[in-house]
């Protein structure tokens, strides 16, 4: 997390003040905390038992309002939220189809110009 947390200070990705970098080290902890229940479960268990992960950044998402966790900009906590999901989603893309919000921003953060490159030049890998 250190250093994810710092490289985020450094590239402008931590959020513009104090509130939203405390903010942004929540919901990245939370995406963590996703990833590691993520991988207690396979697809059709995970569905029924961790919706409640989805609803937290469903509702932060529509609070939000604007495709983005926090303010109106990119920062780490989208990252890792992606991350998380990112995988799941291009295998089981209806485990989400109950949270648009979520959906609004998976499309989003992987239209990201950067994103998007590594996105389409990555390795395949199960993982």
């Amino acid at each position: 997390m250190f250093t994810g947390r710092f490289l985020a200070n450094e590239f402008n990705l931590a959020g513009t003040n104090k509130f939203e970098h405390a903010d942004a080290d929540m919901y990245v902890d939370q995406s963590e905390d996703l990833k590691a229940e993520w991988t207690k479960y396979k697809a059709a268990s995970f569905v029924g038992d961790l919706p409640h992960s989805f609803k937290i950044f469903d509702t932060k998402l529509h609070s939000t309002n604007t495709g983005y966790l926090i303010g109106k900009s990119l920062t780490w906590a989208d990252l890792a939220f992606f991350d998380a999901i990112d995988k799941t989603y291009d295998q089981q893309p209806n485990v989400f189809k109950h949270y648009p919000a979520i959906e609004k921003h998976h499309n989003l953060i992987k239209s990201v110009p950067n994103v998007a490159k590594w996105l389409a030049s990555r390795p395949v890998t199960s993982m």
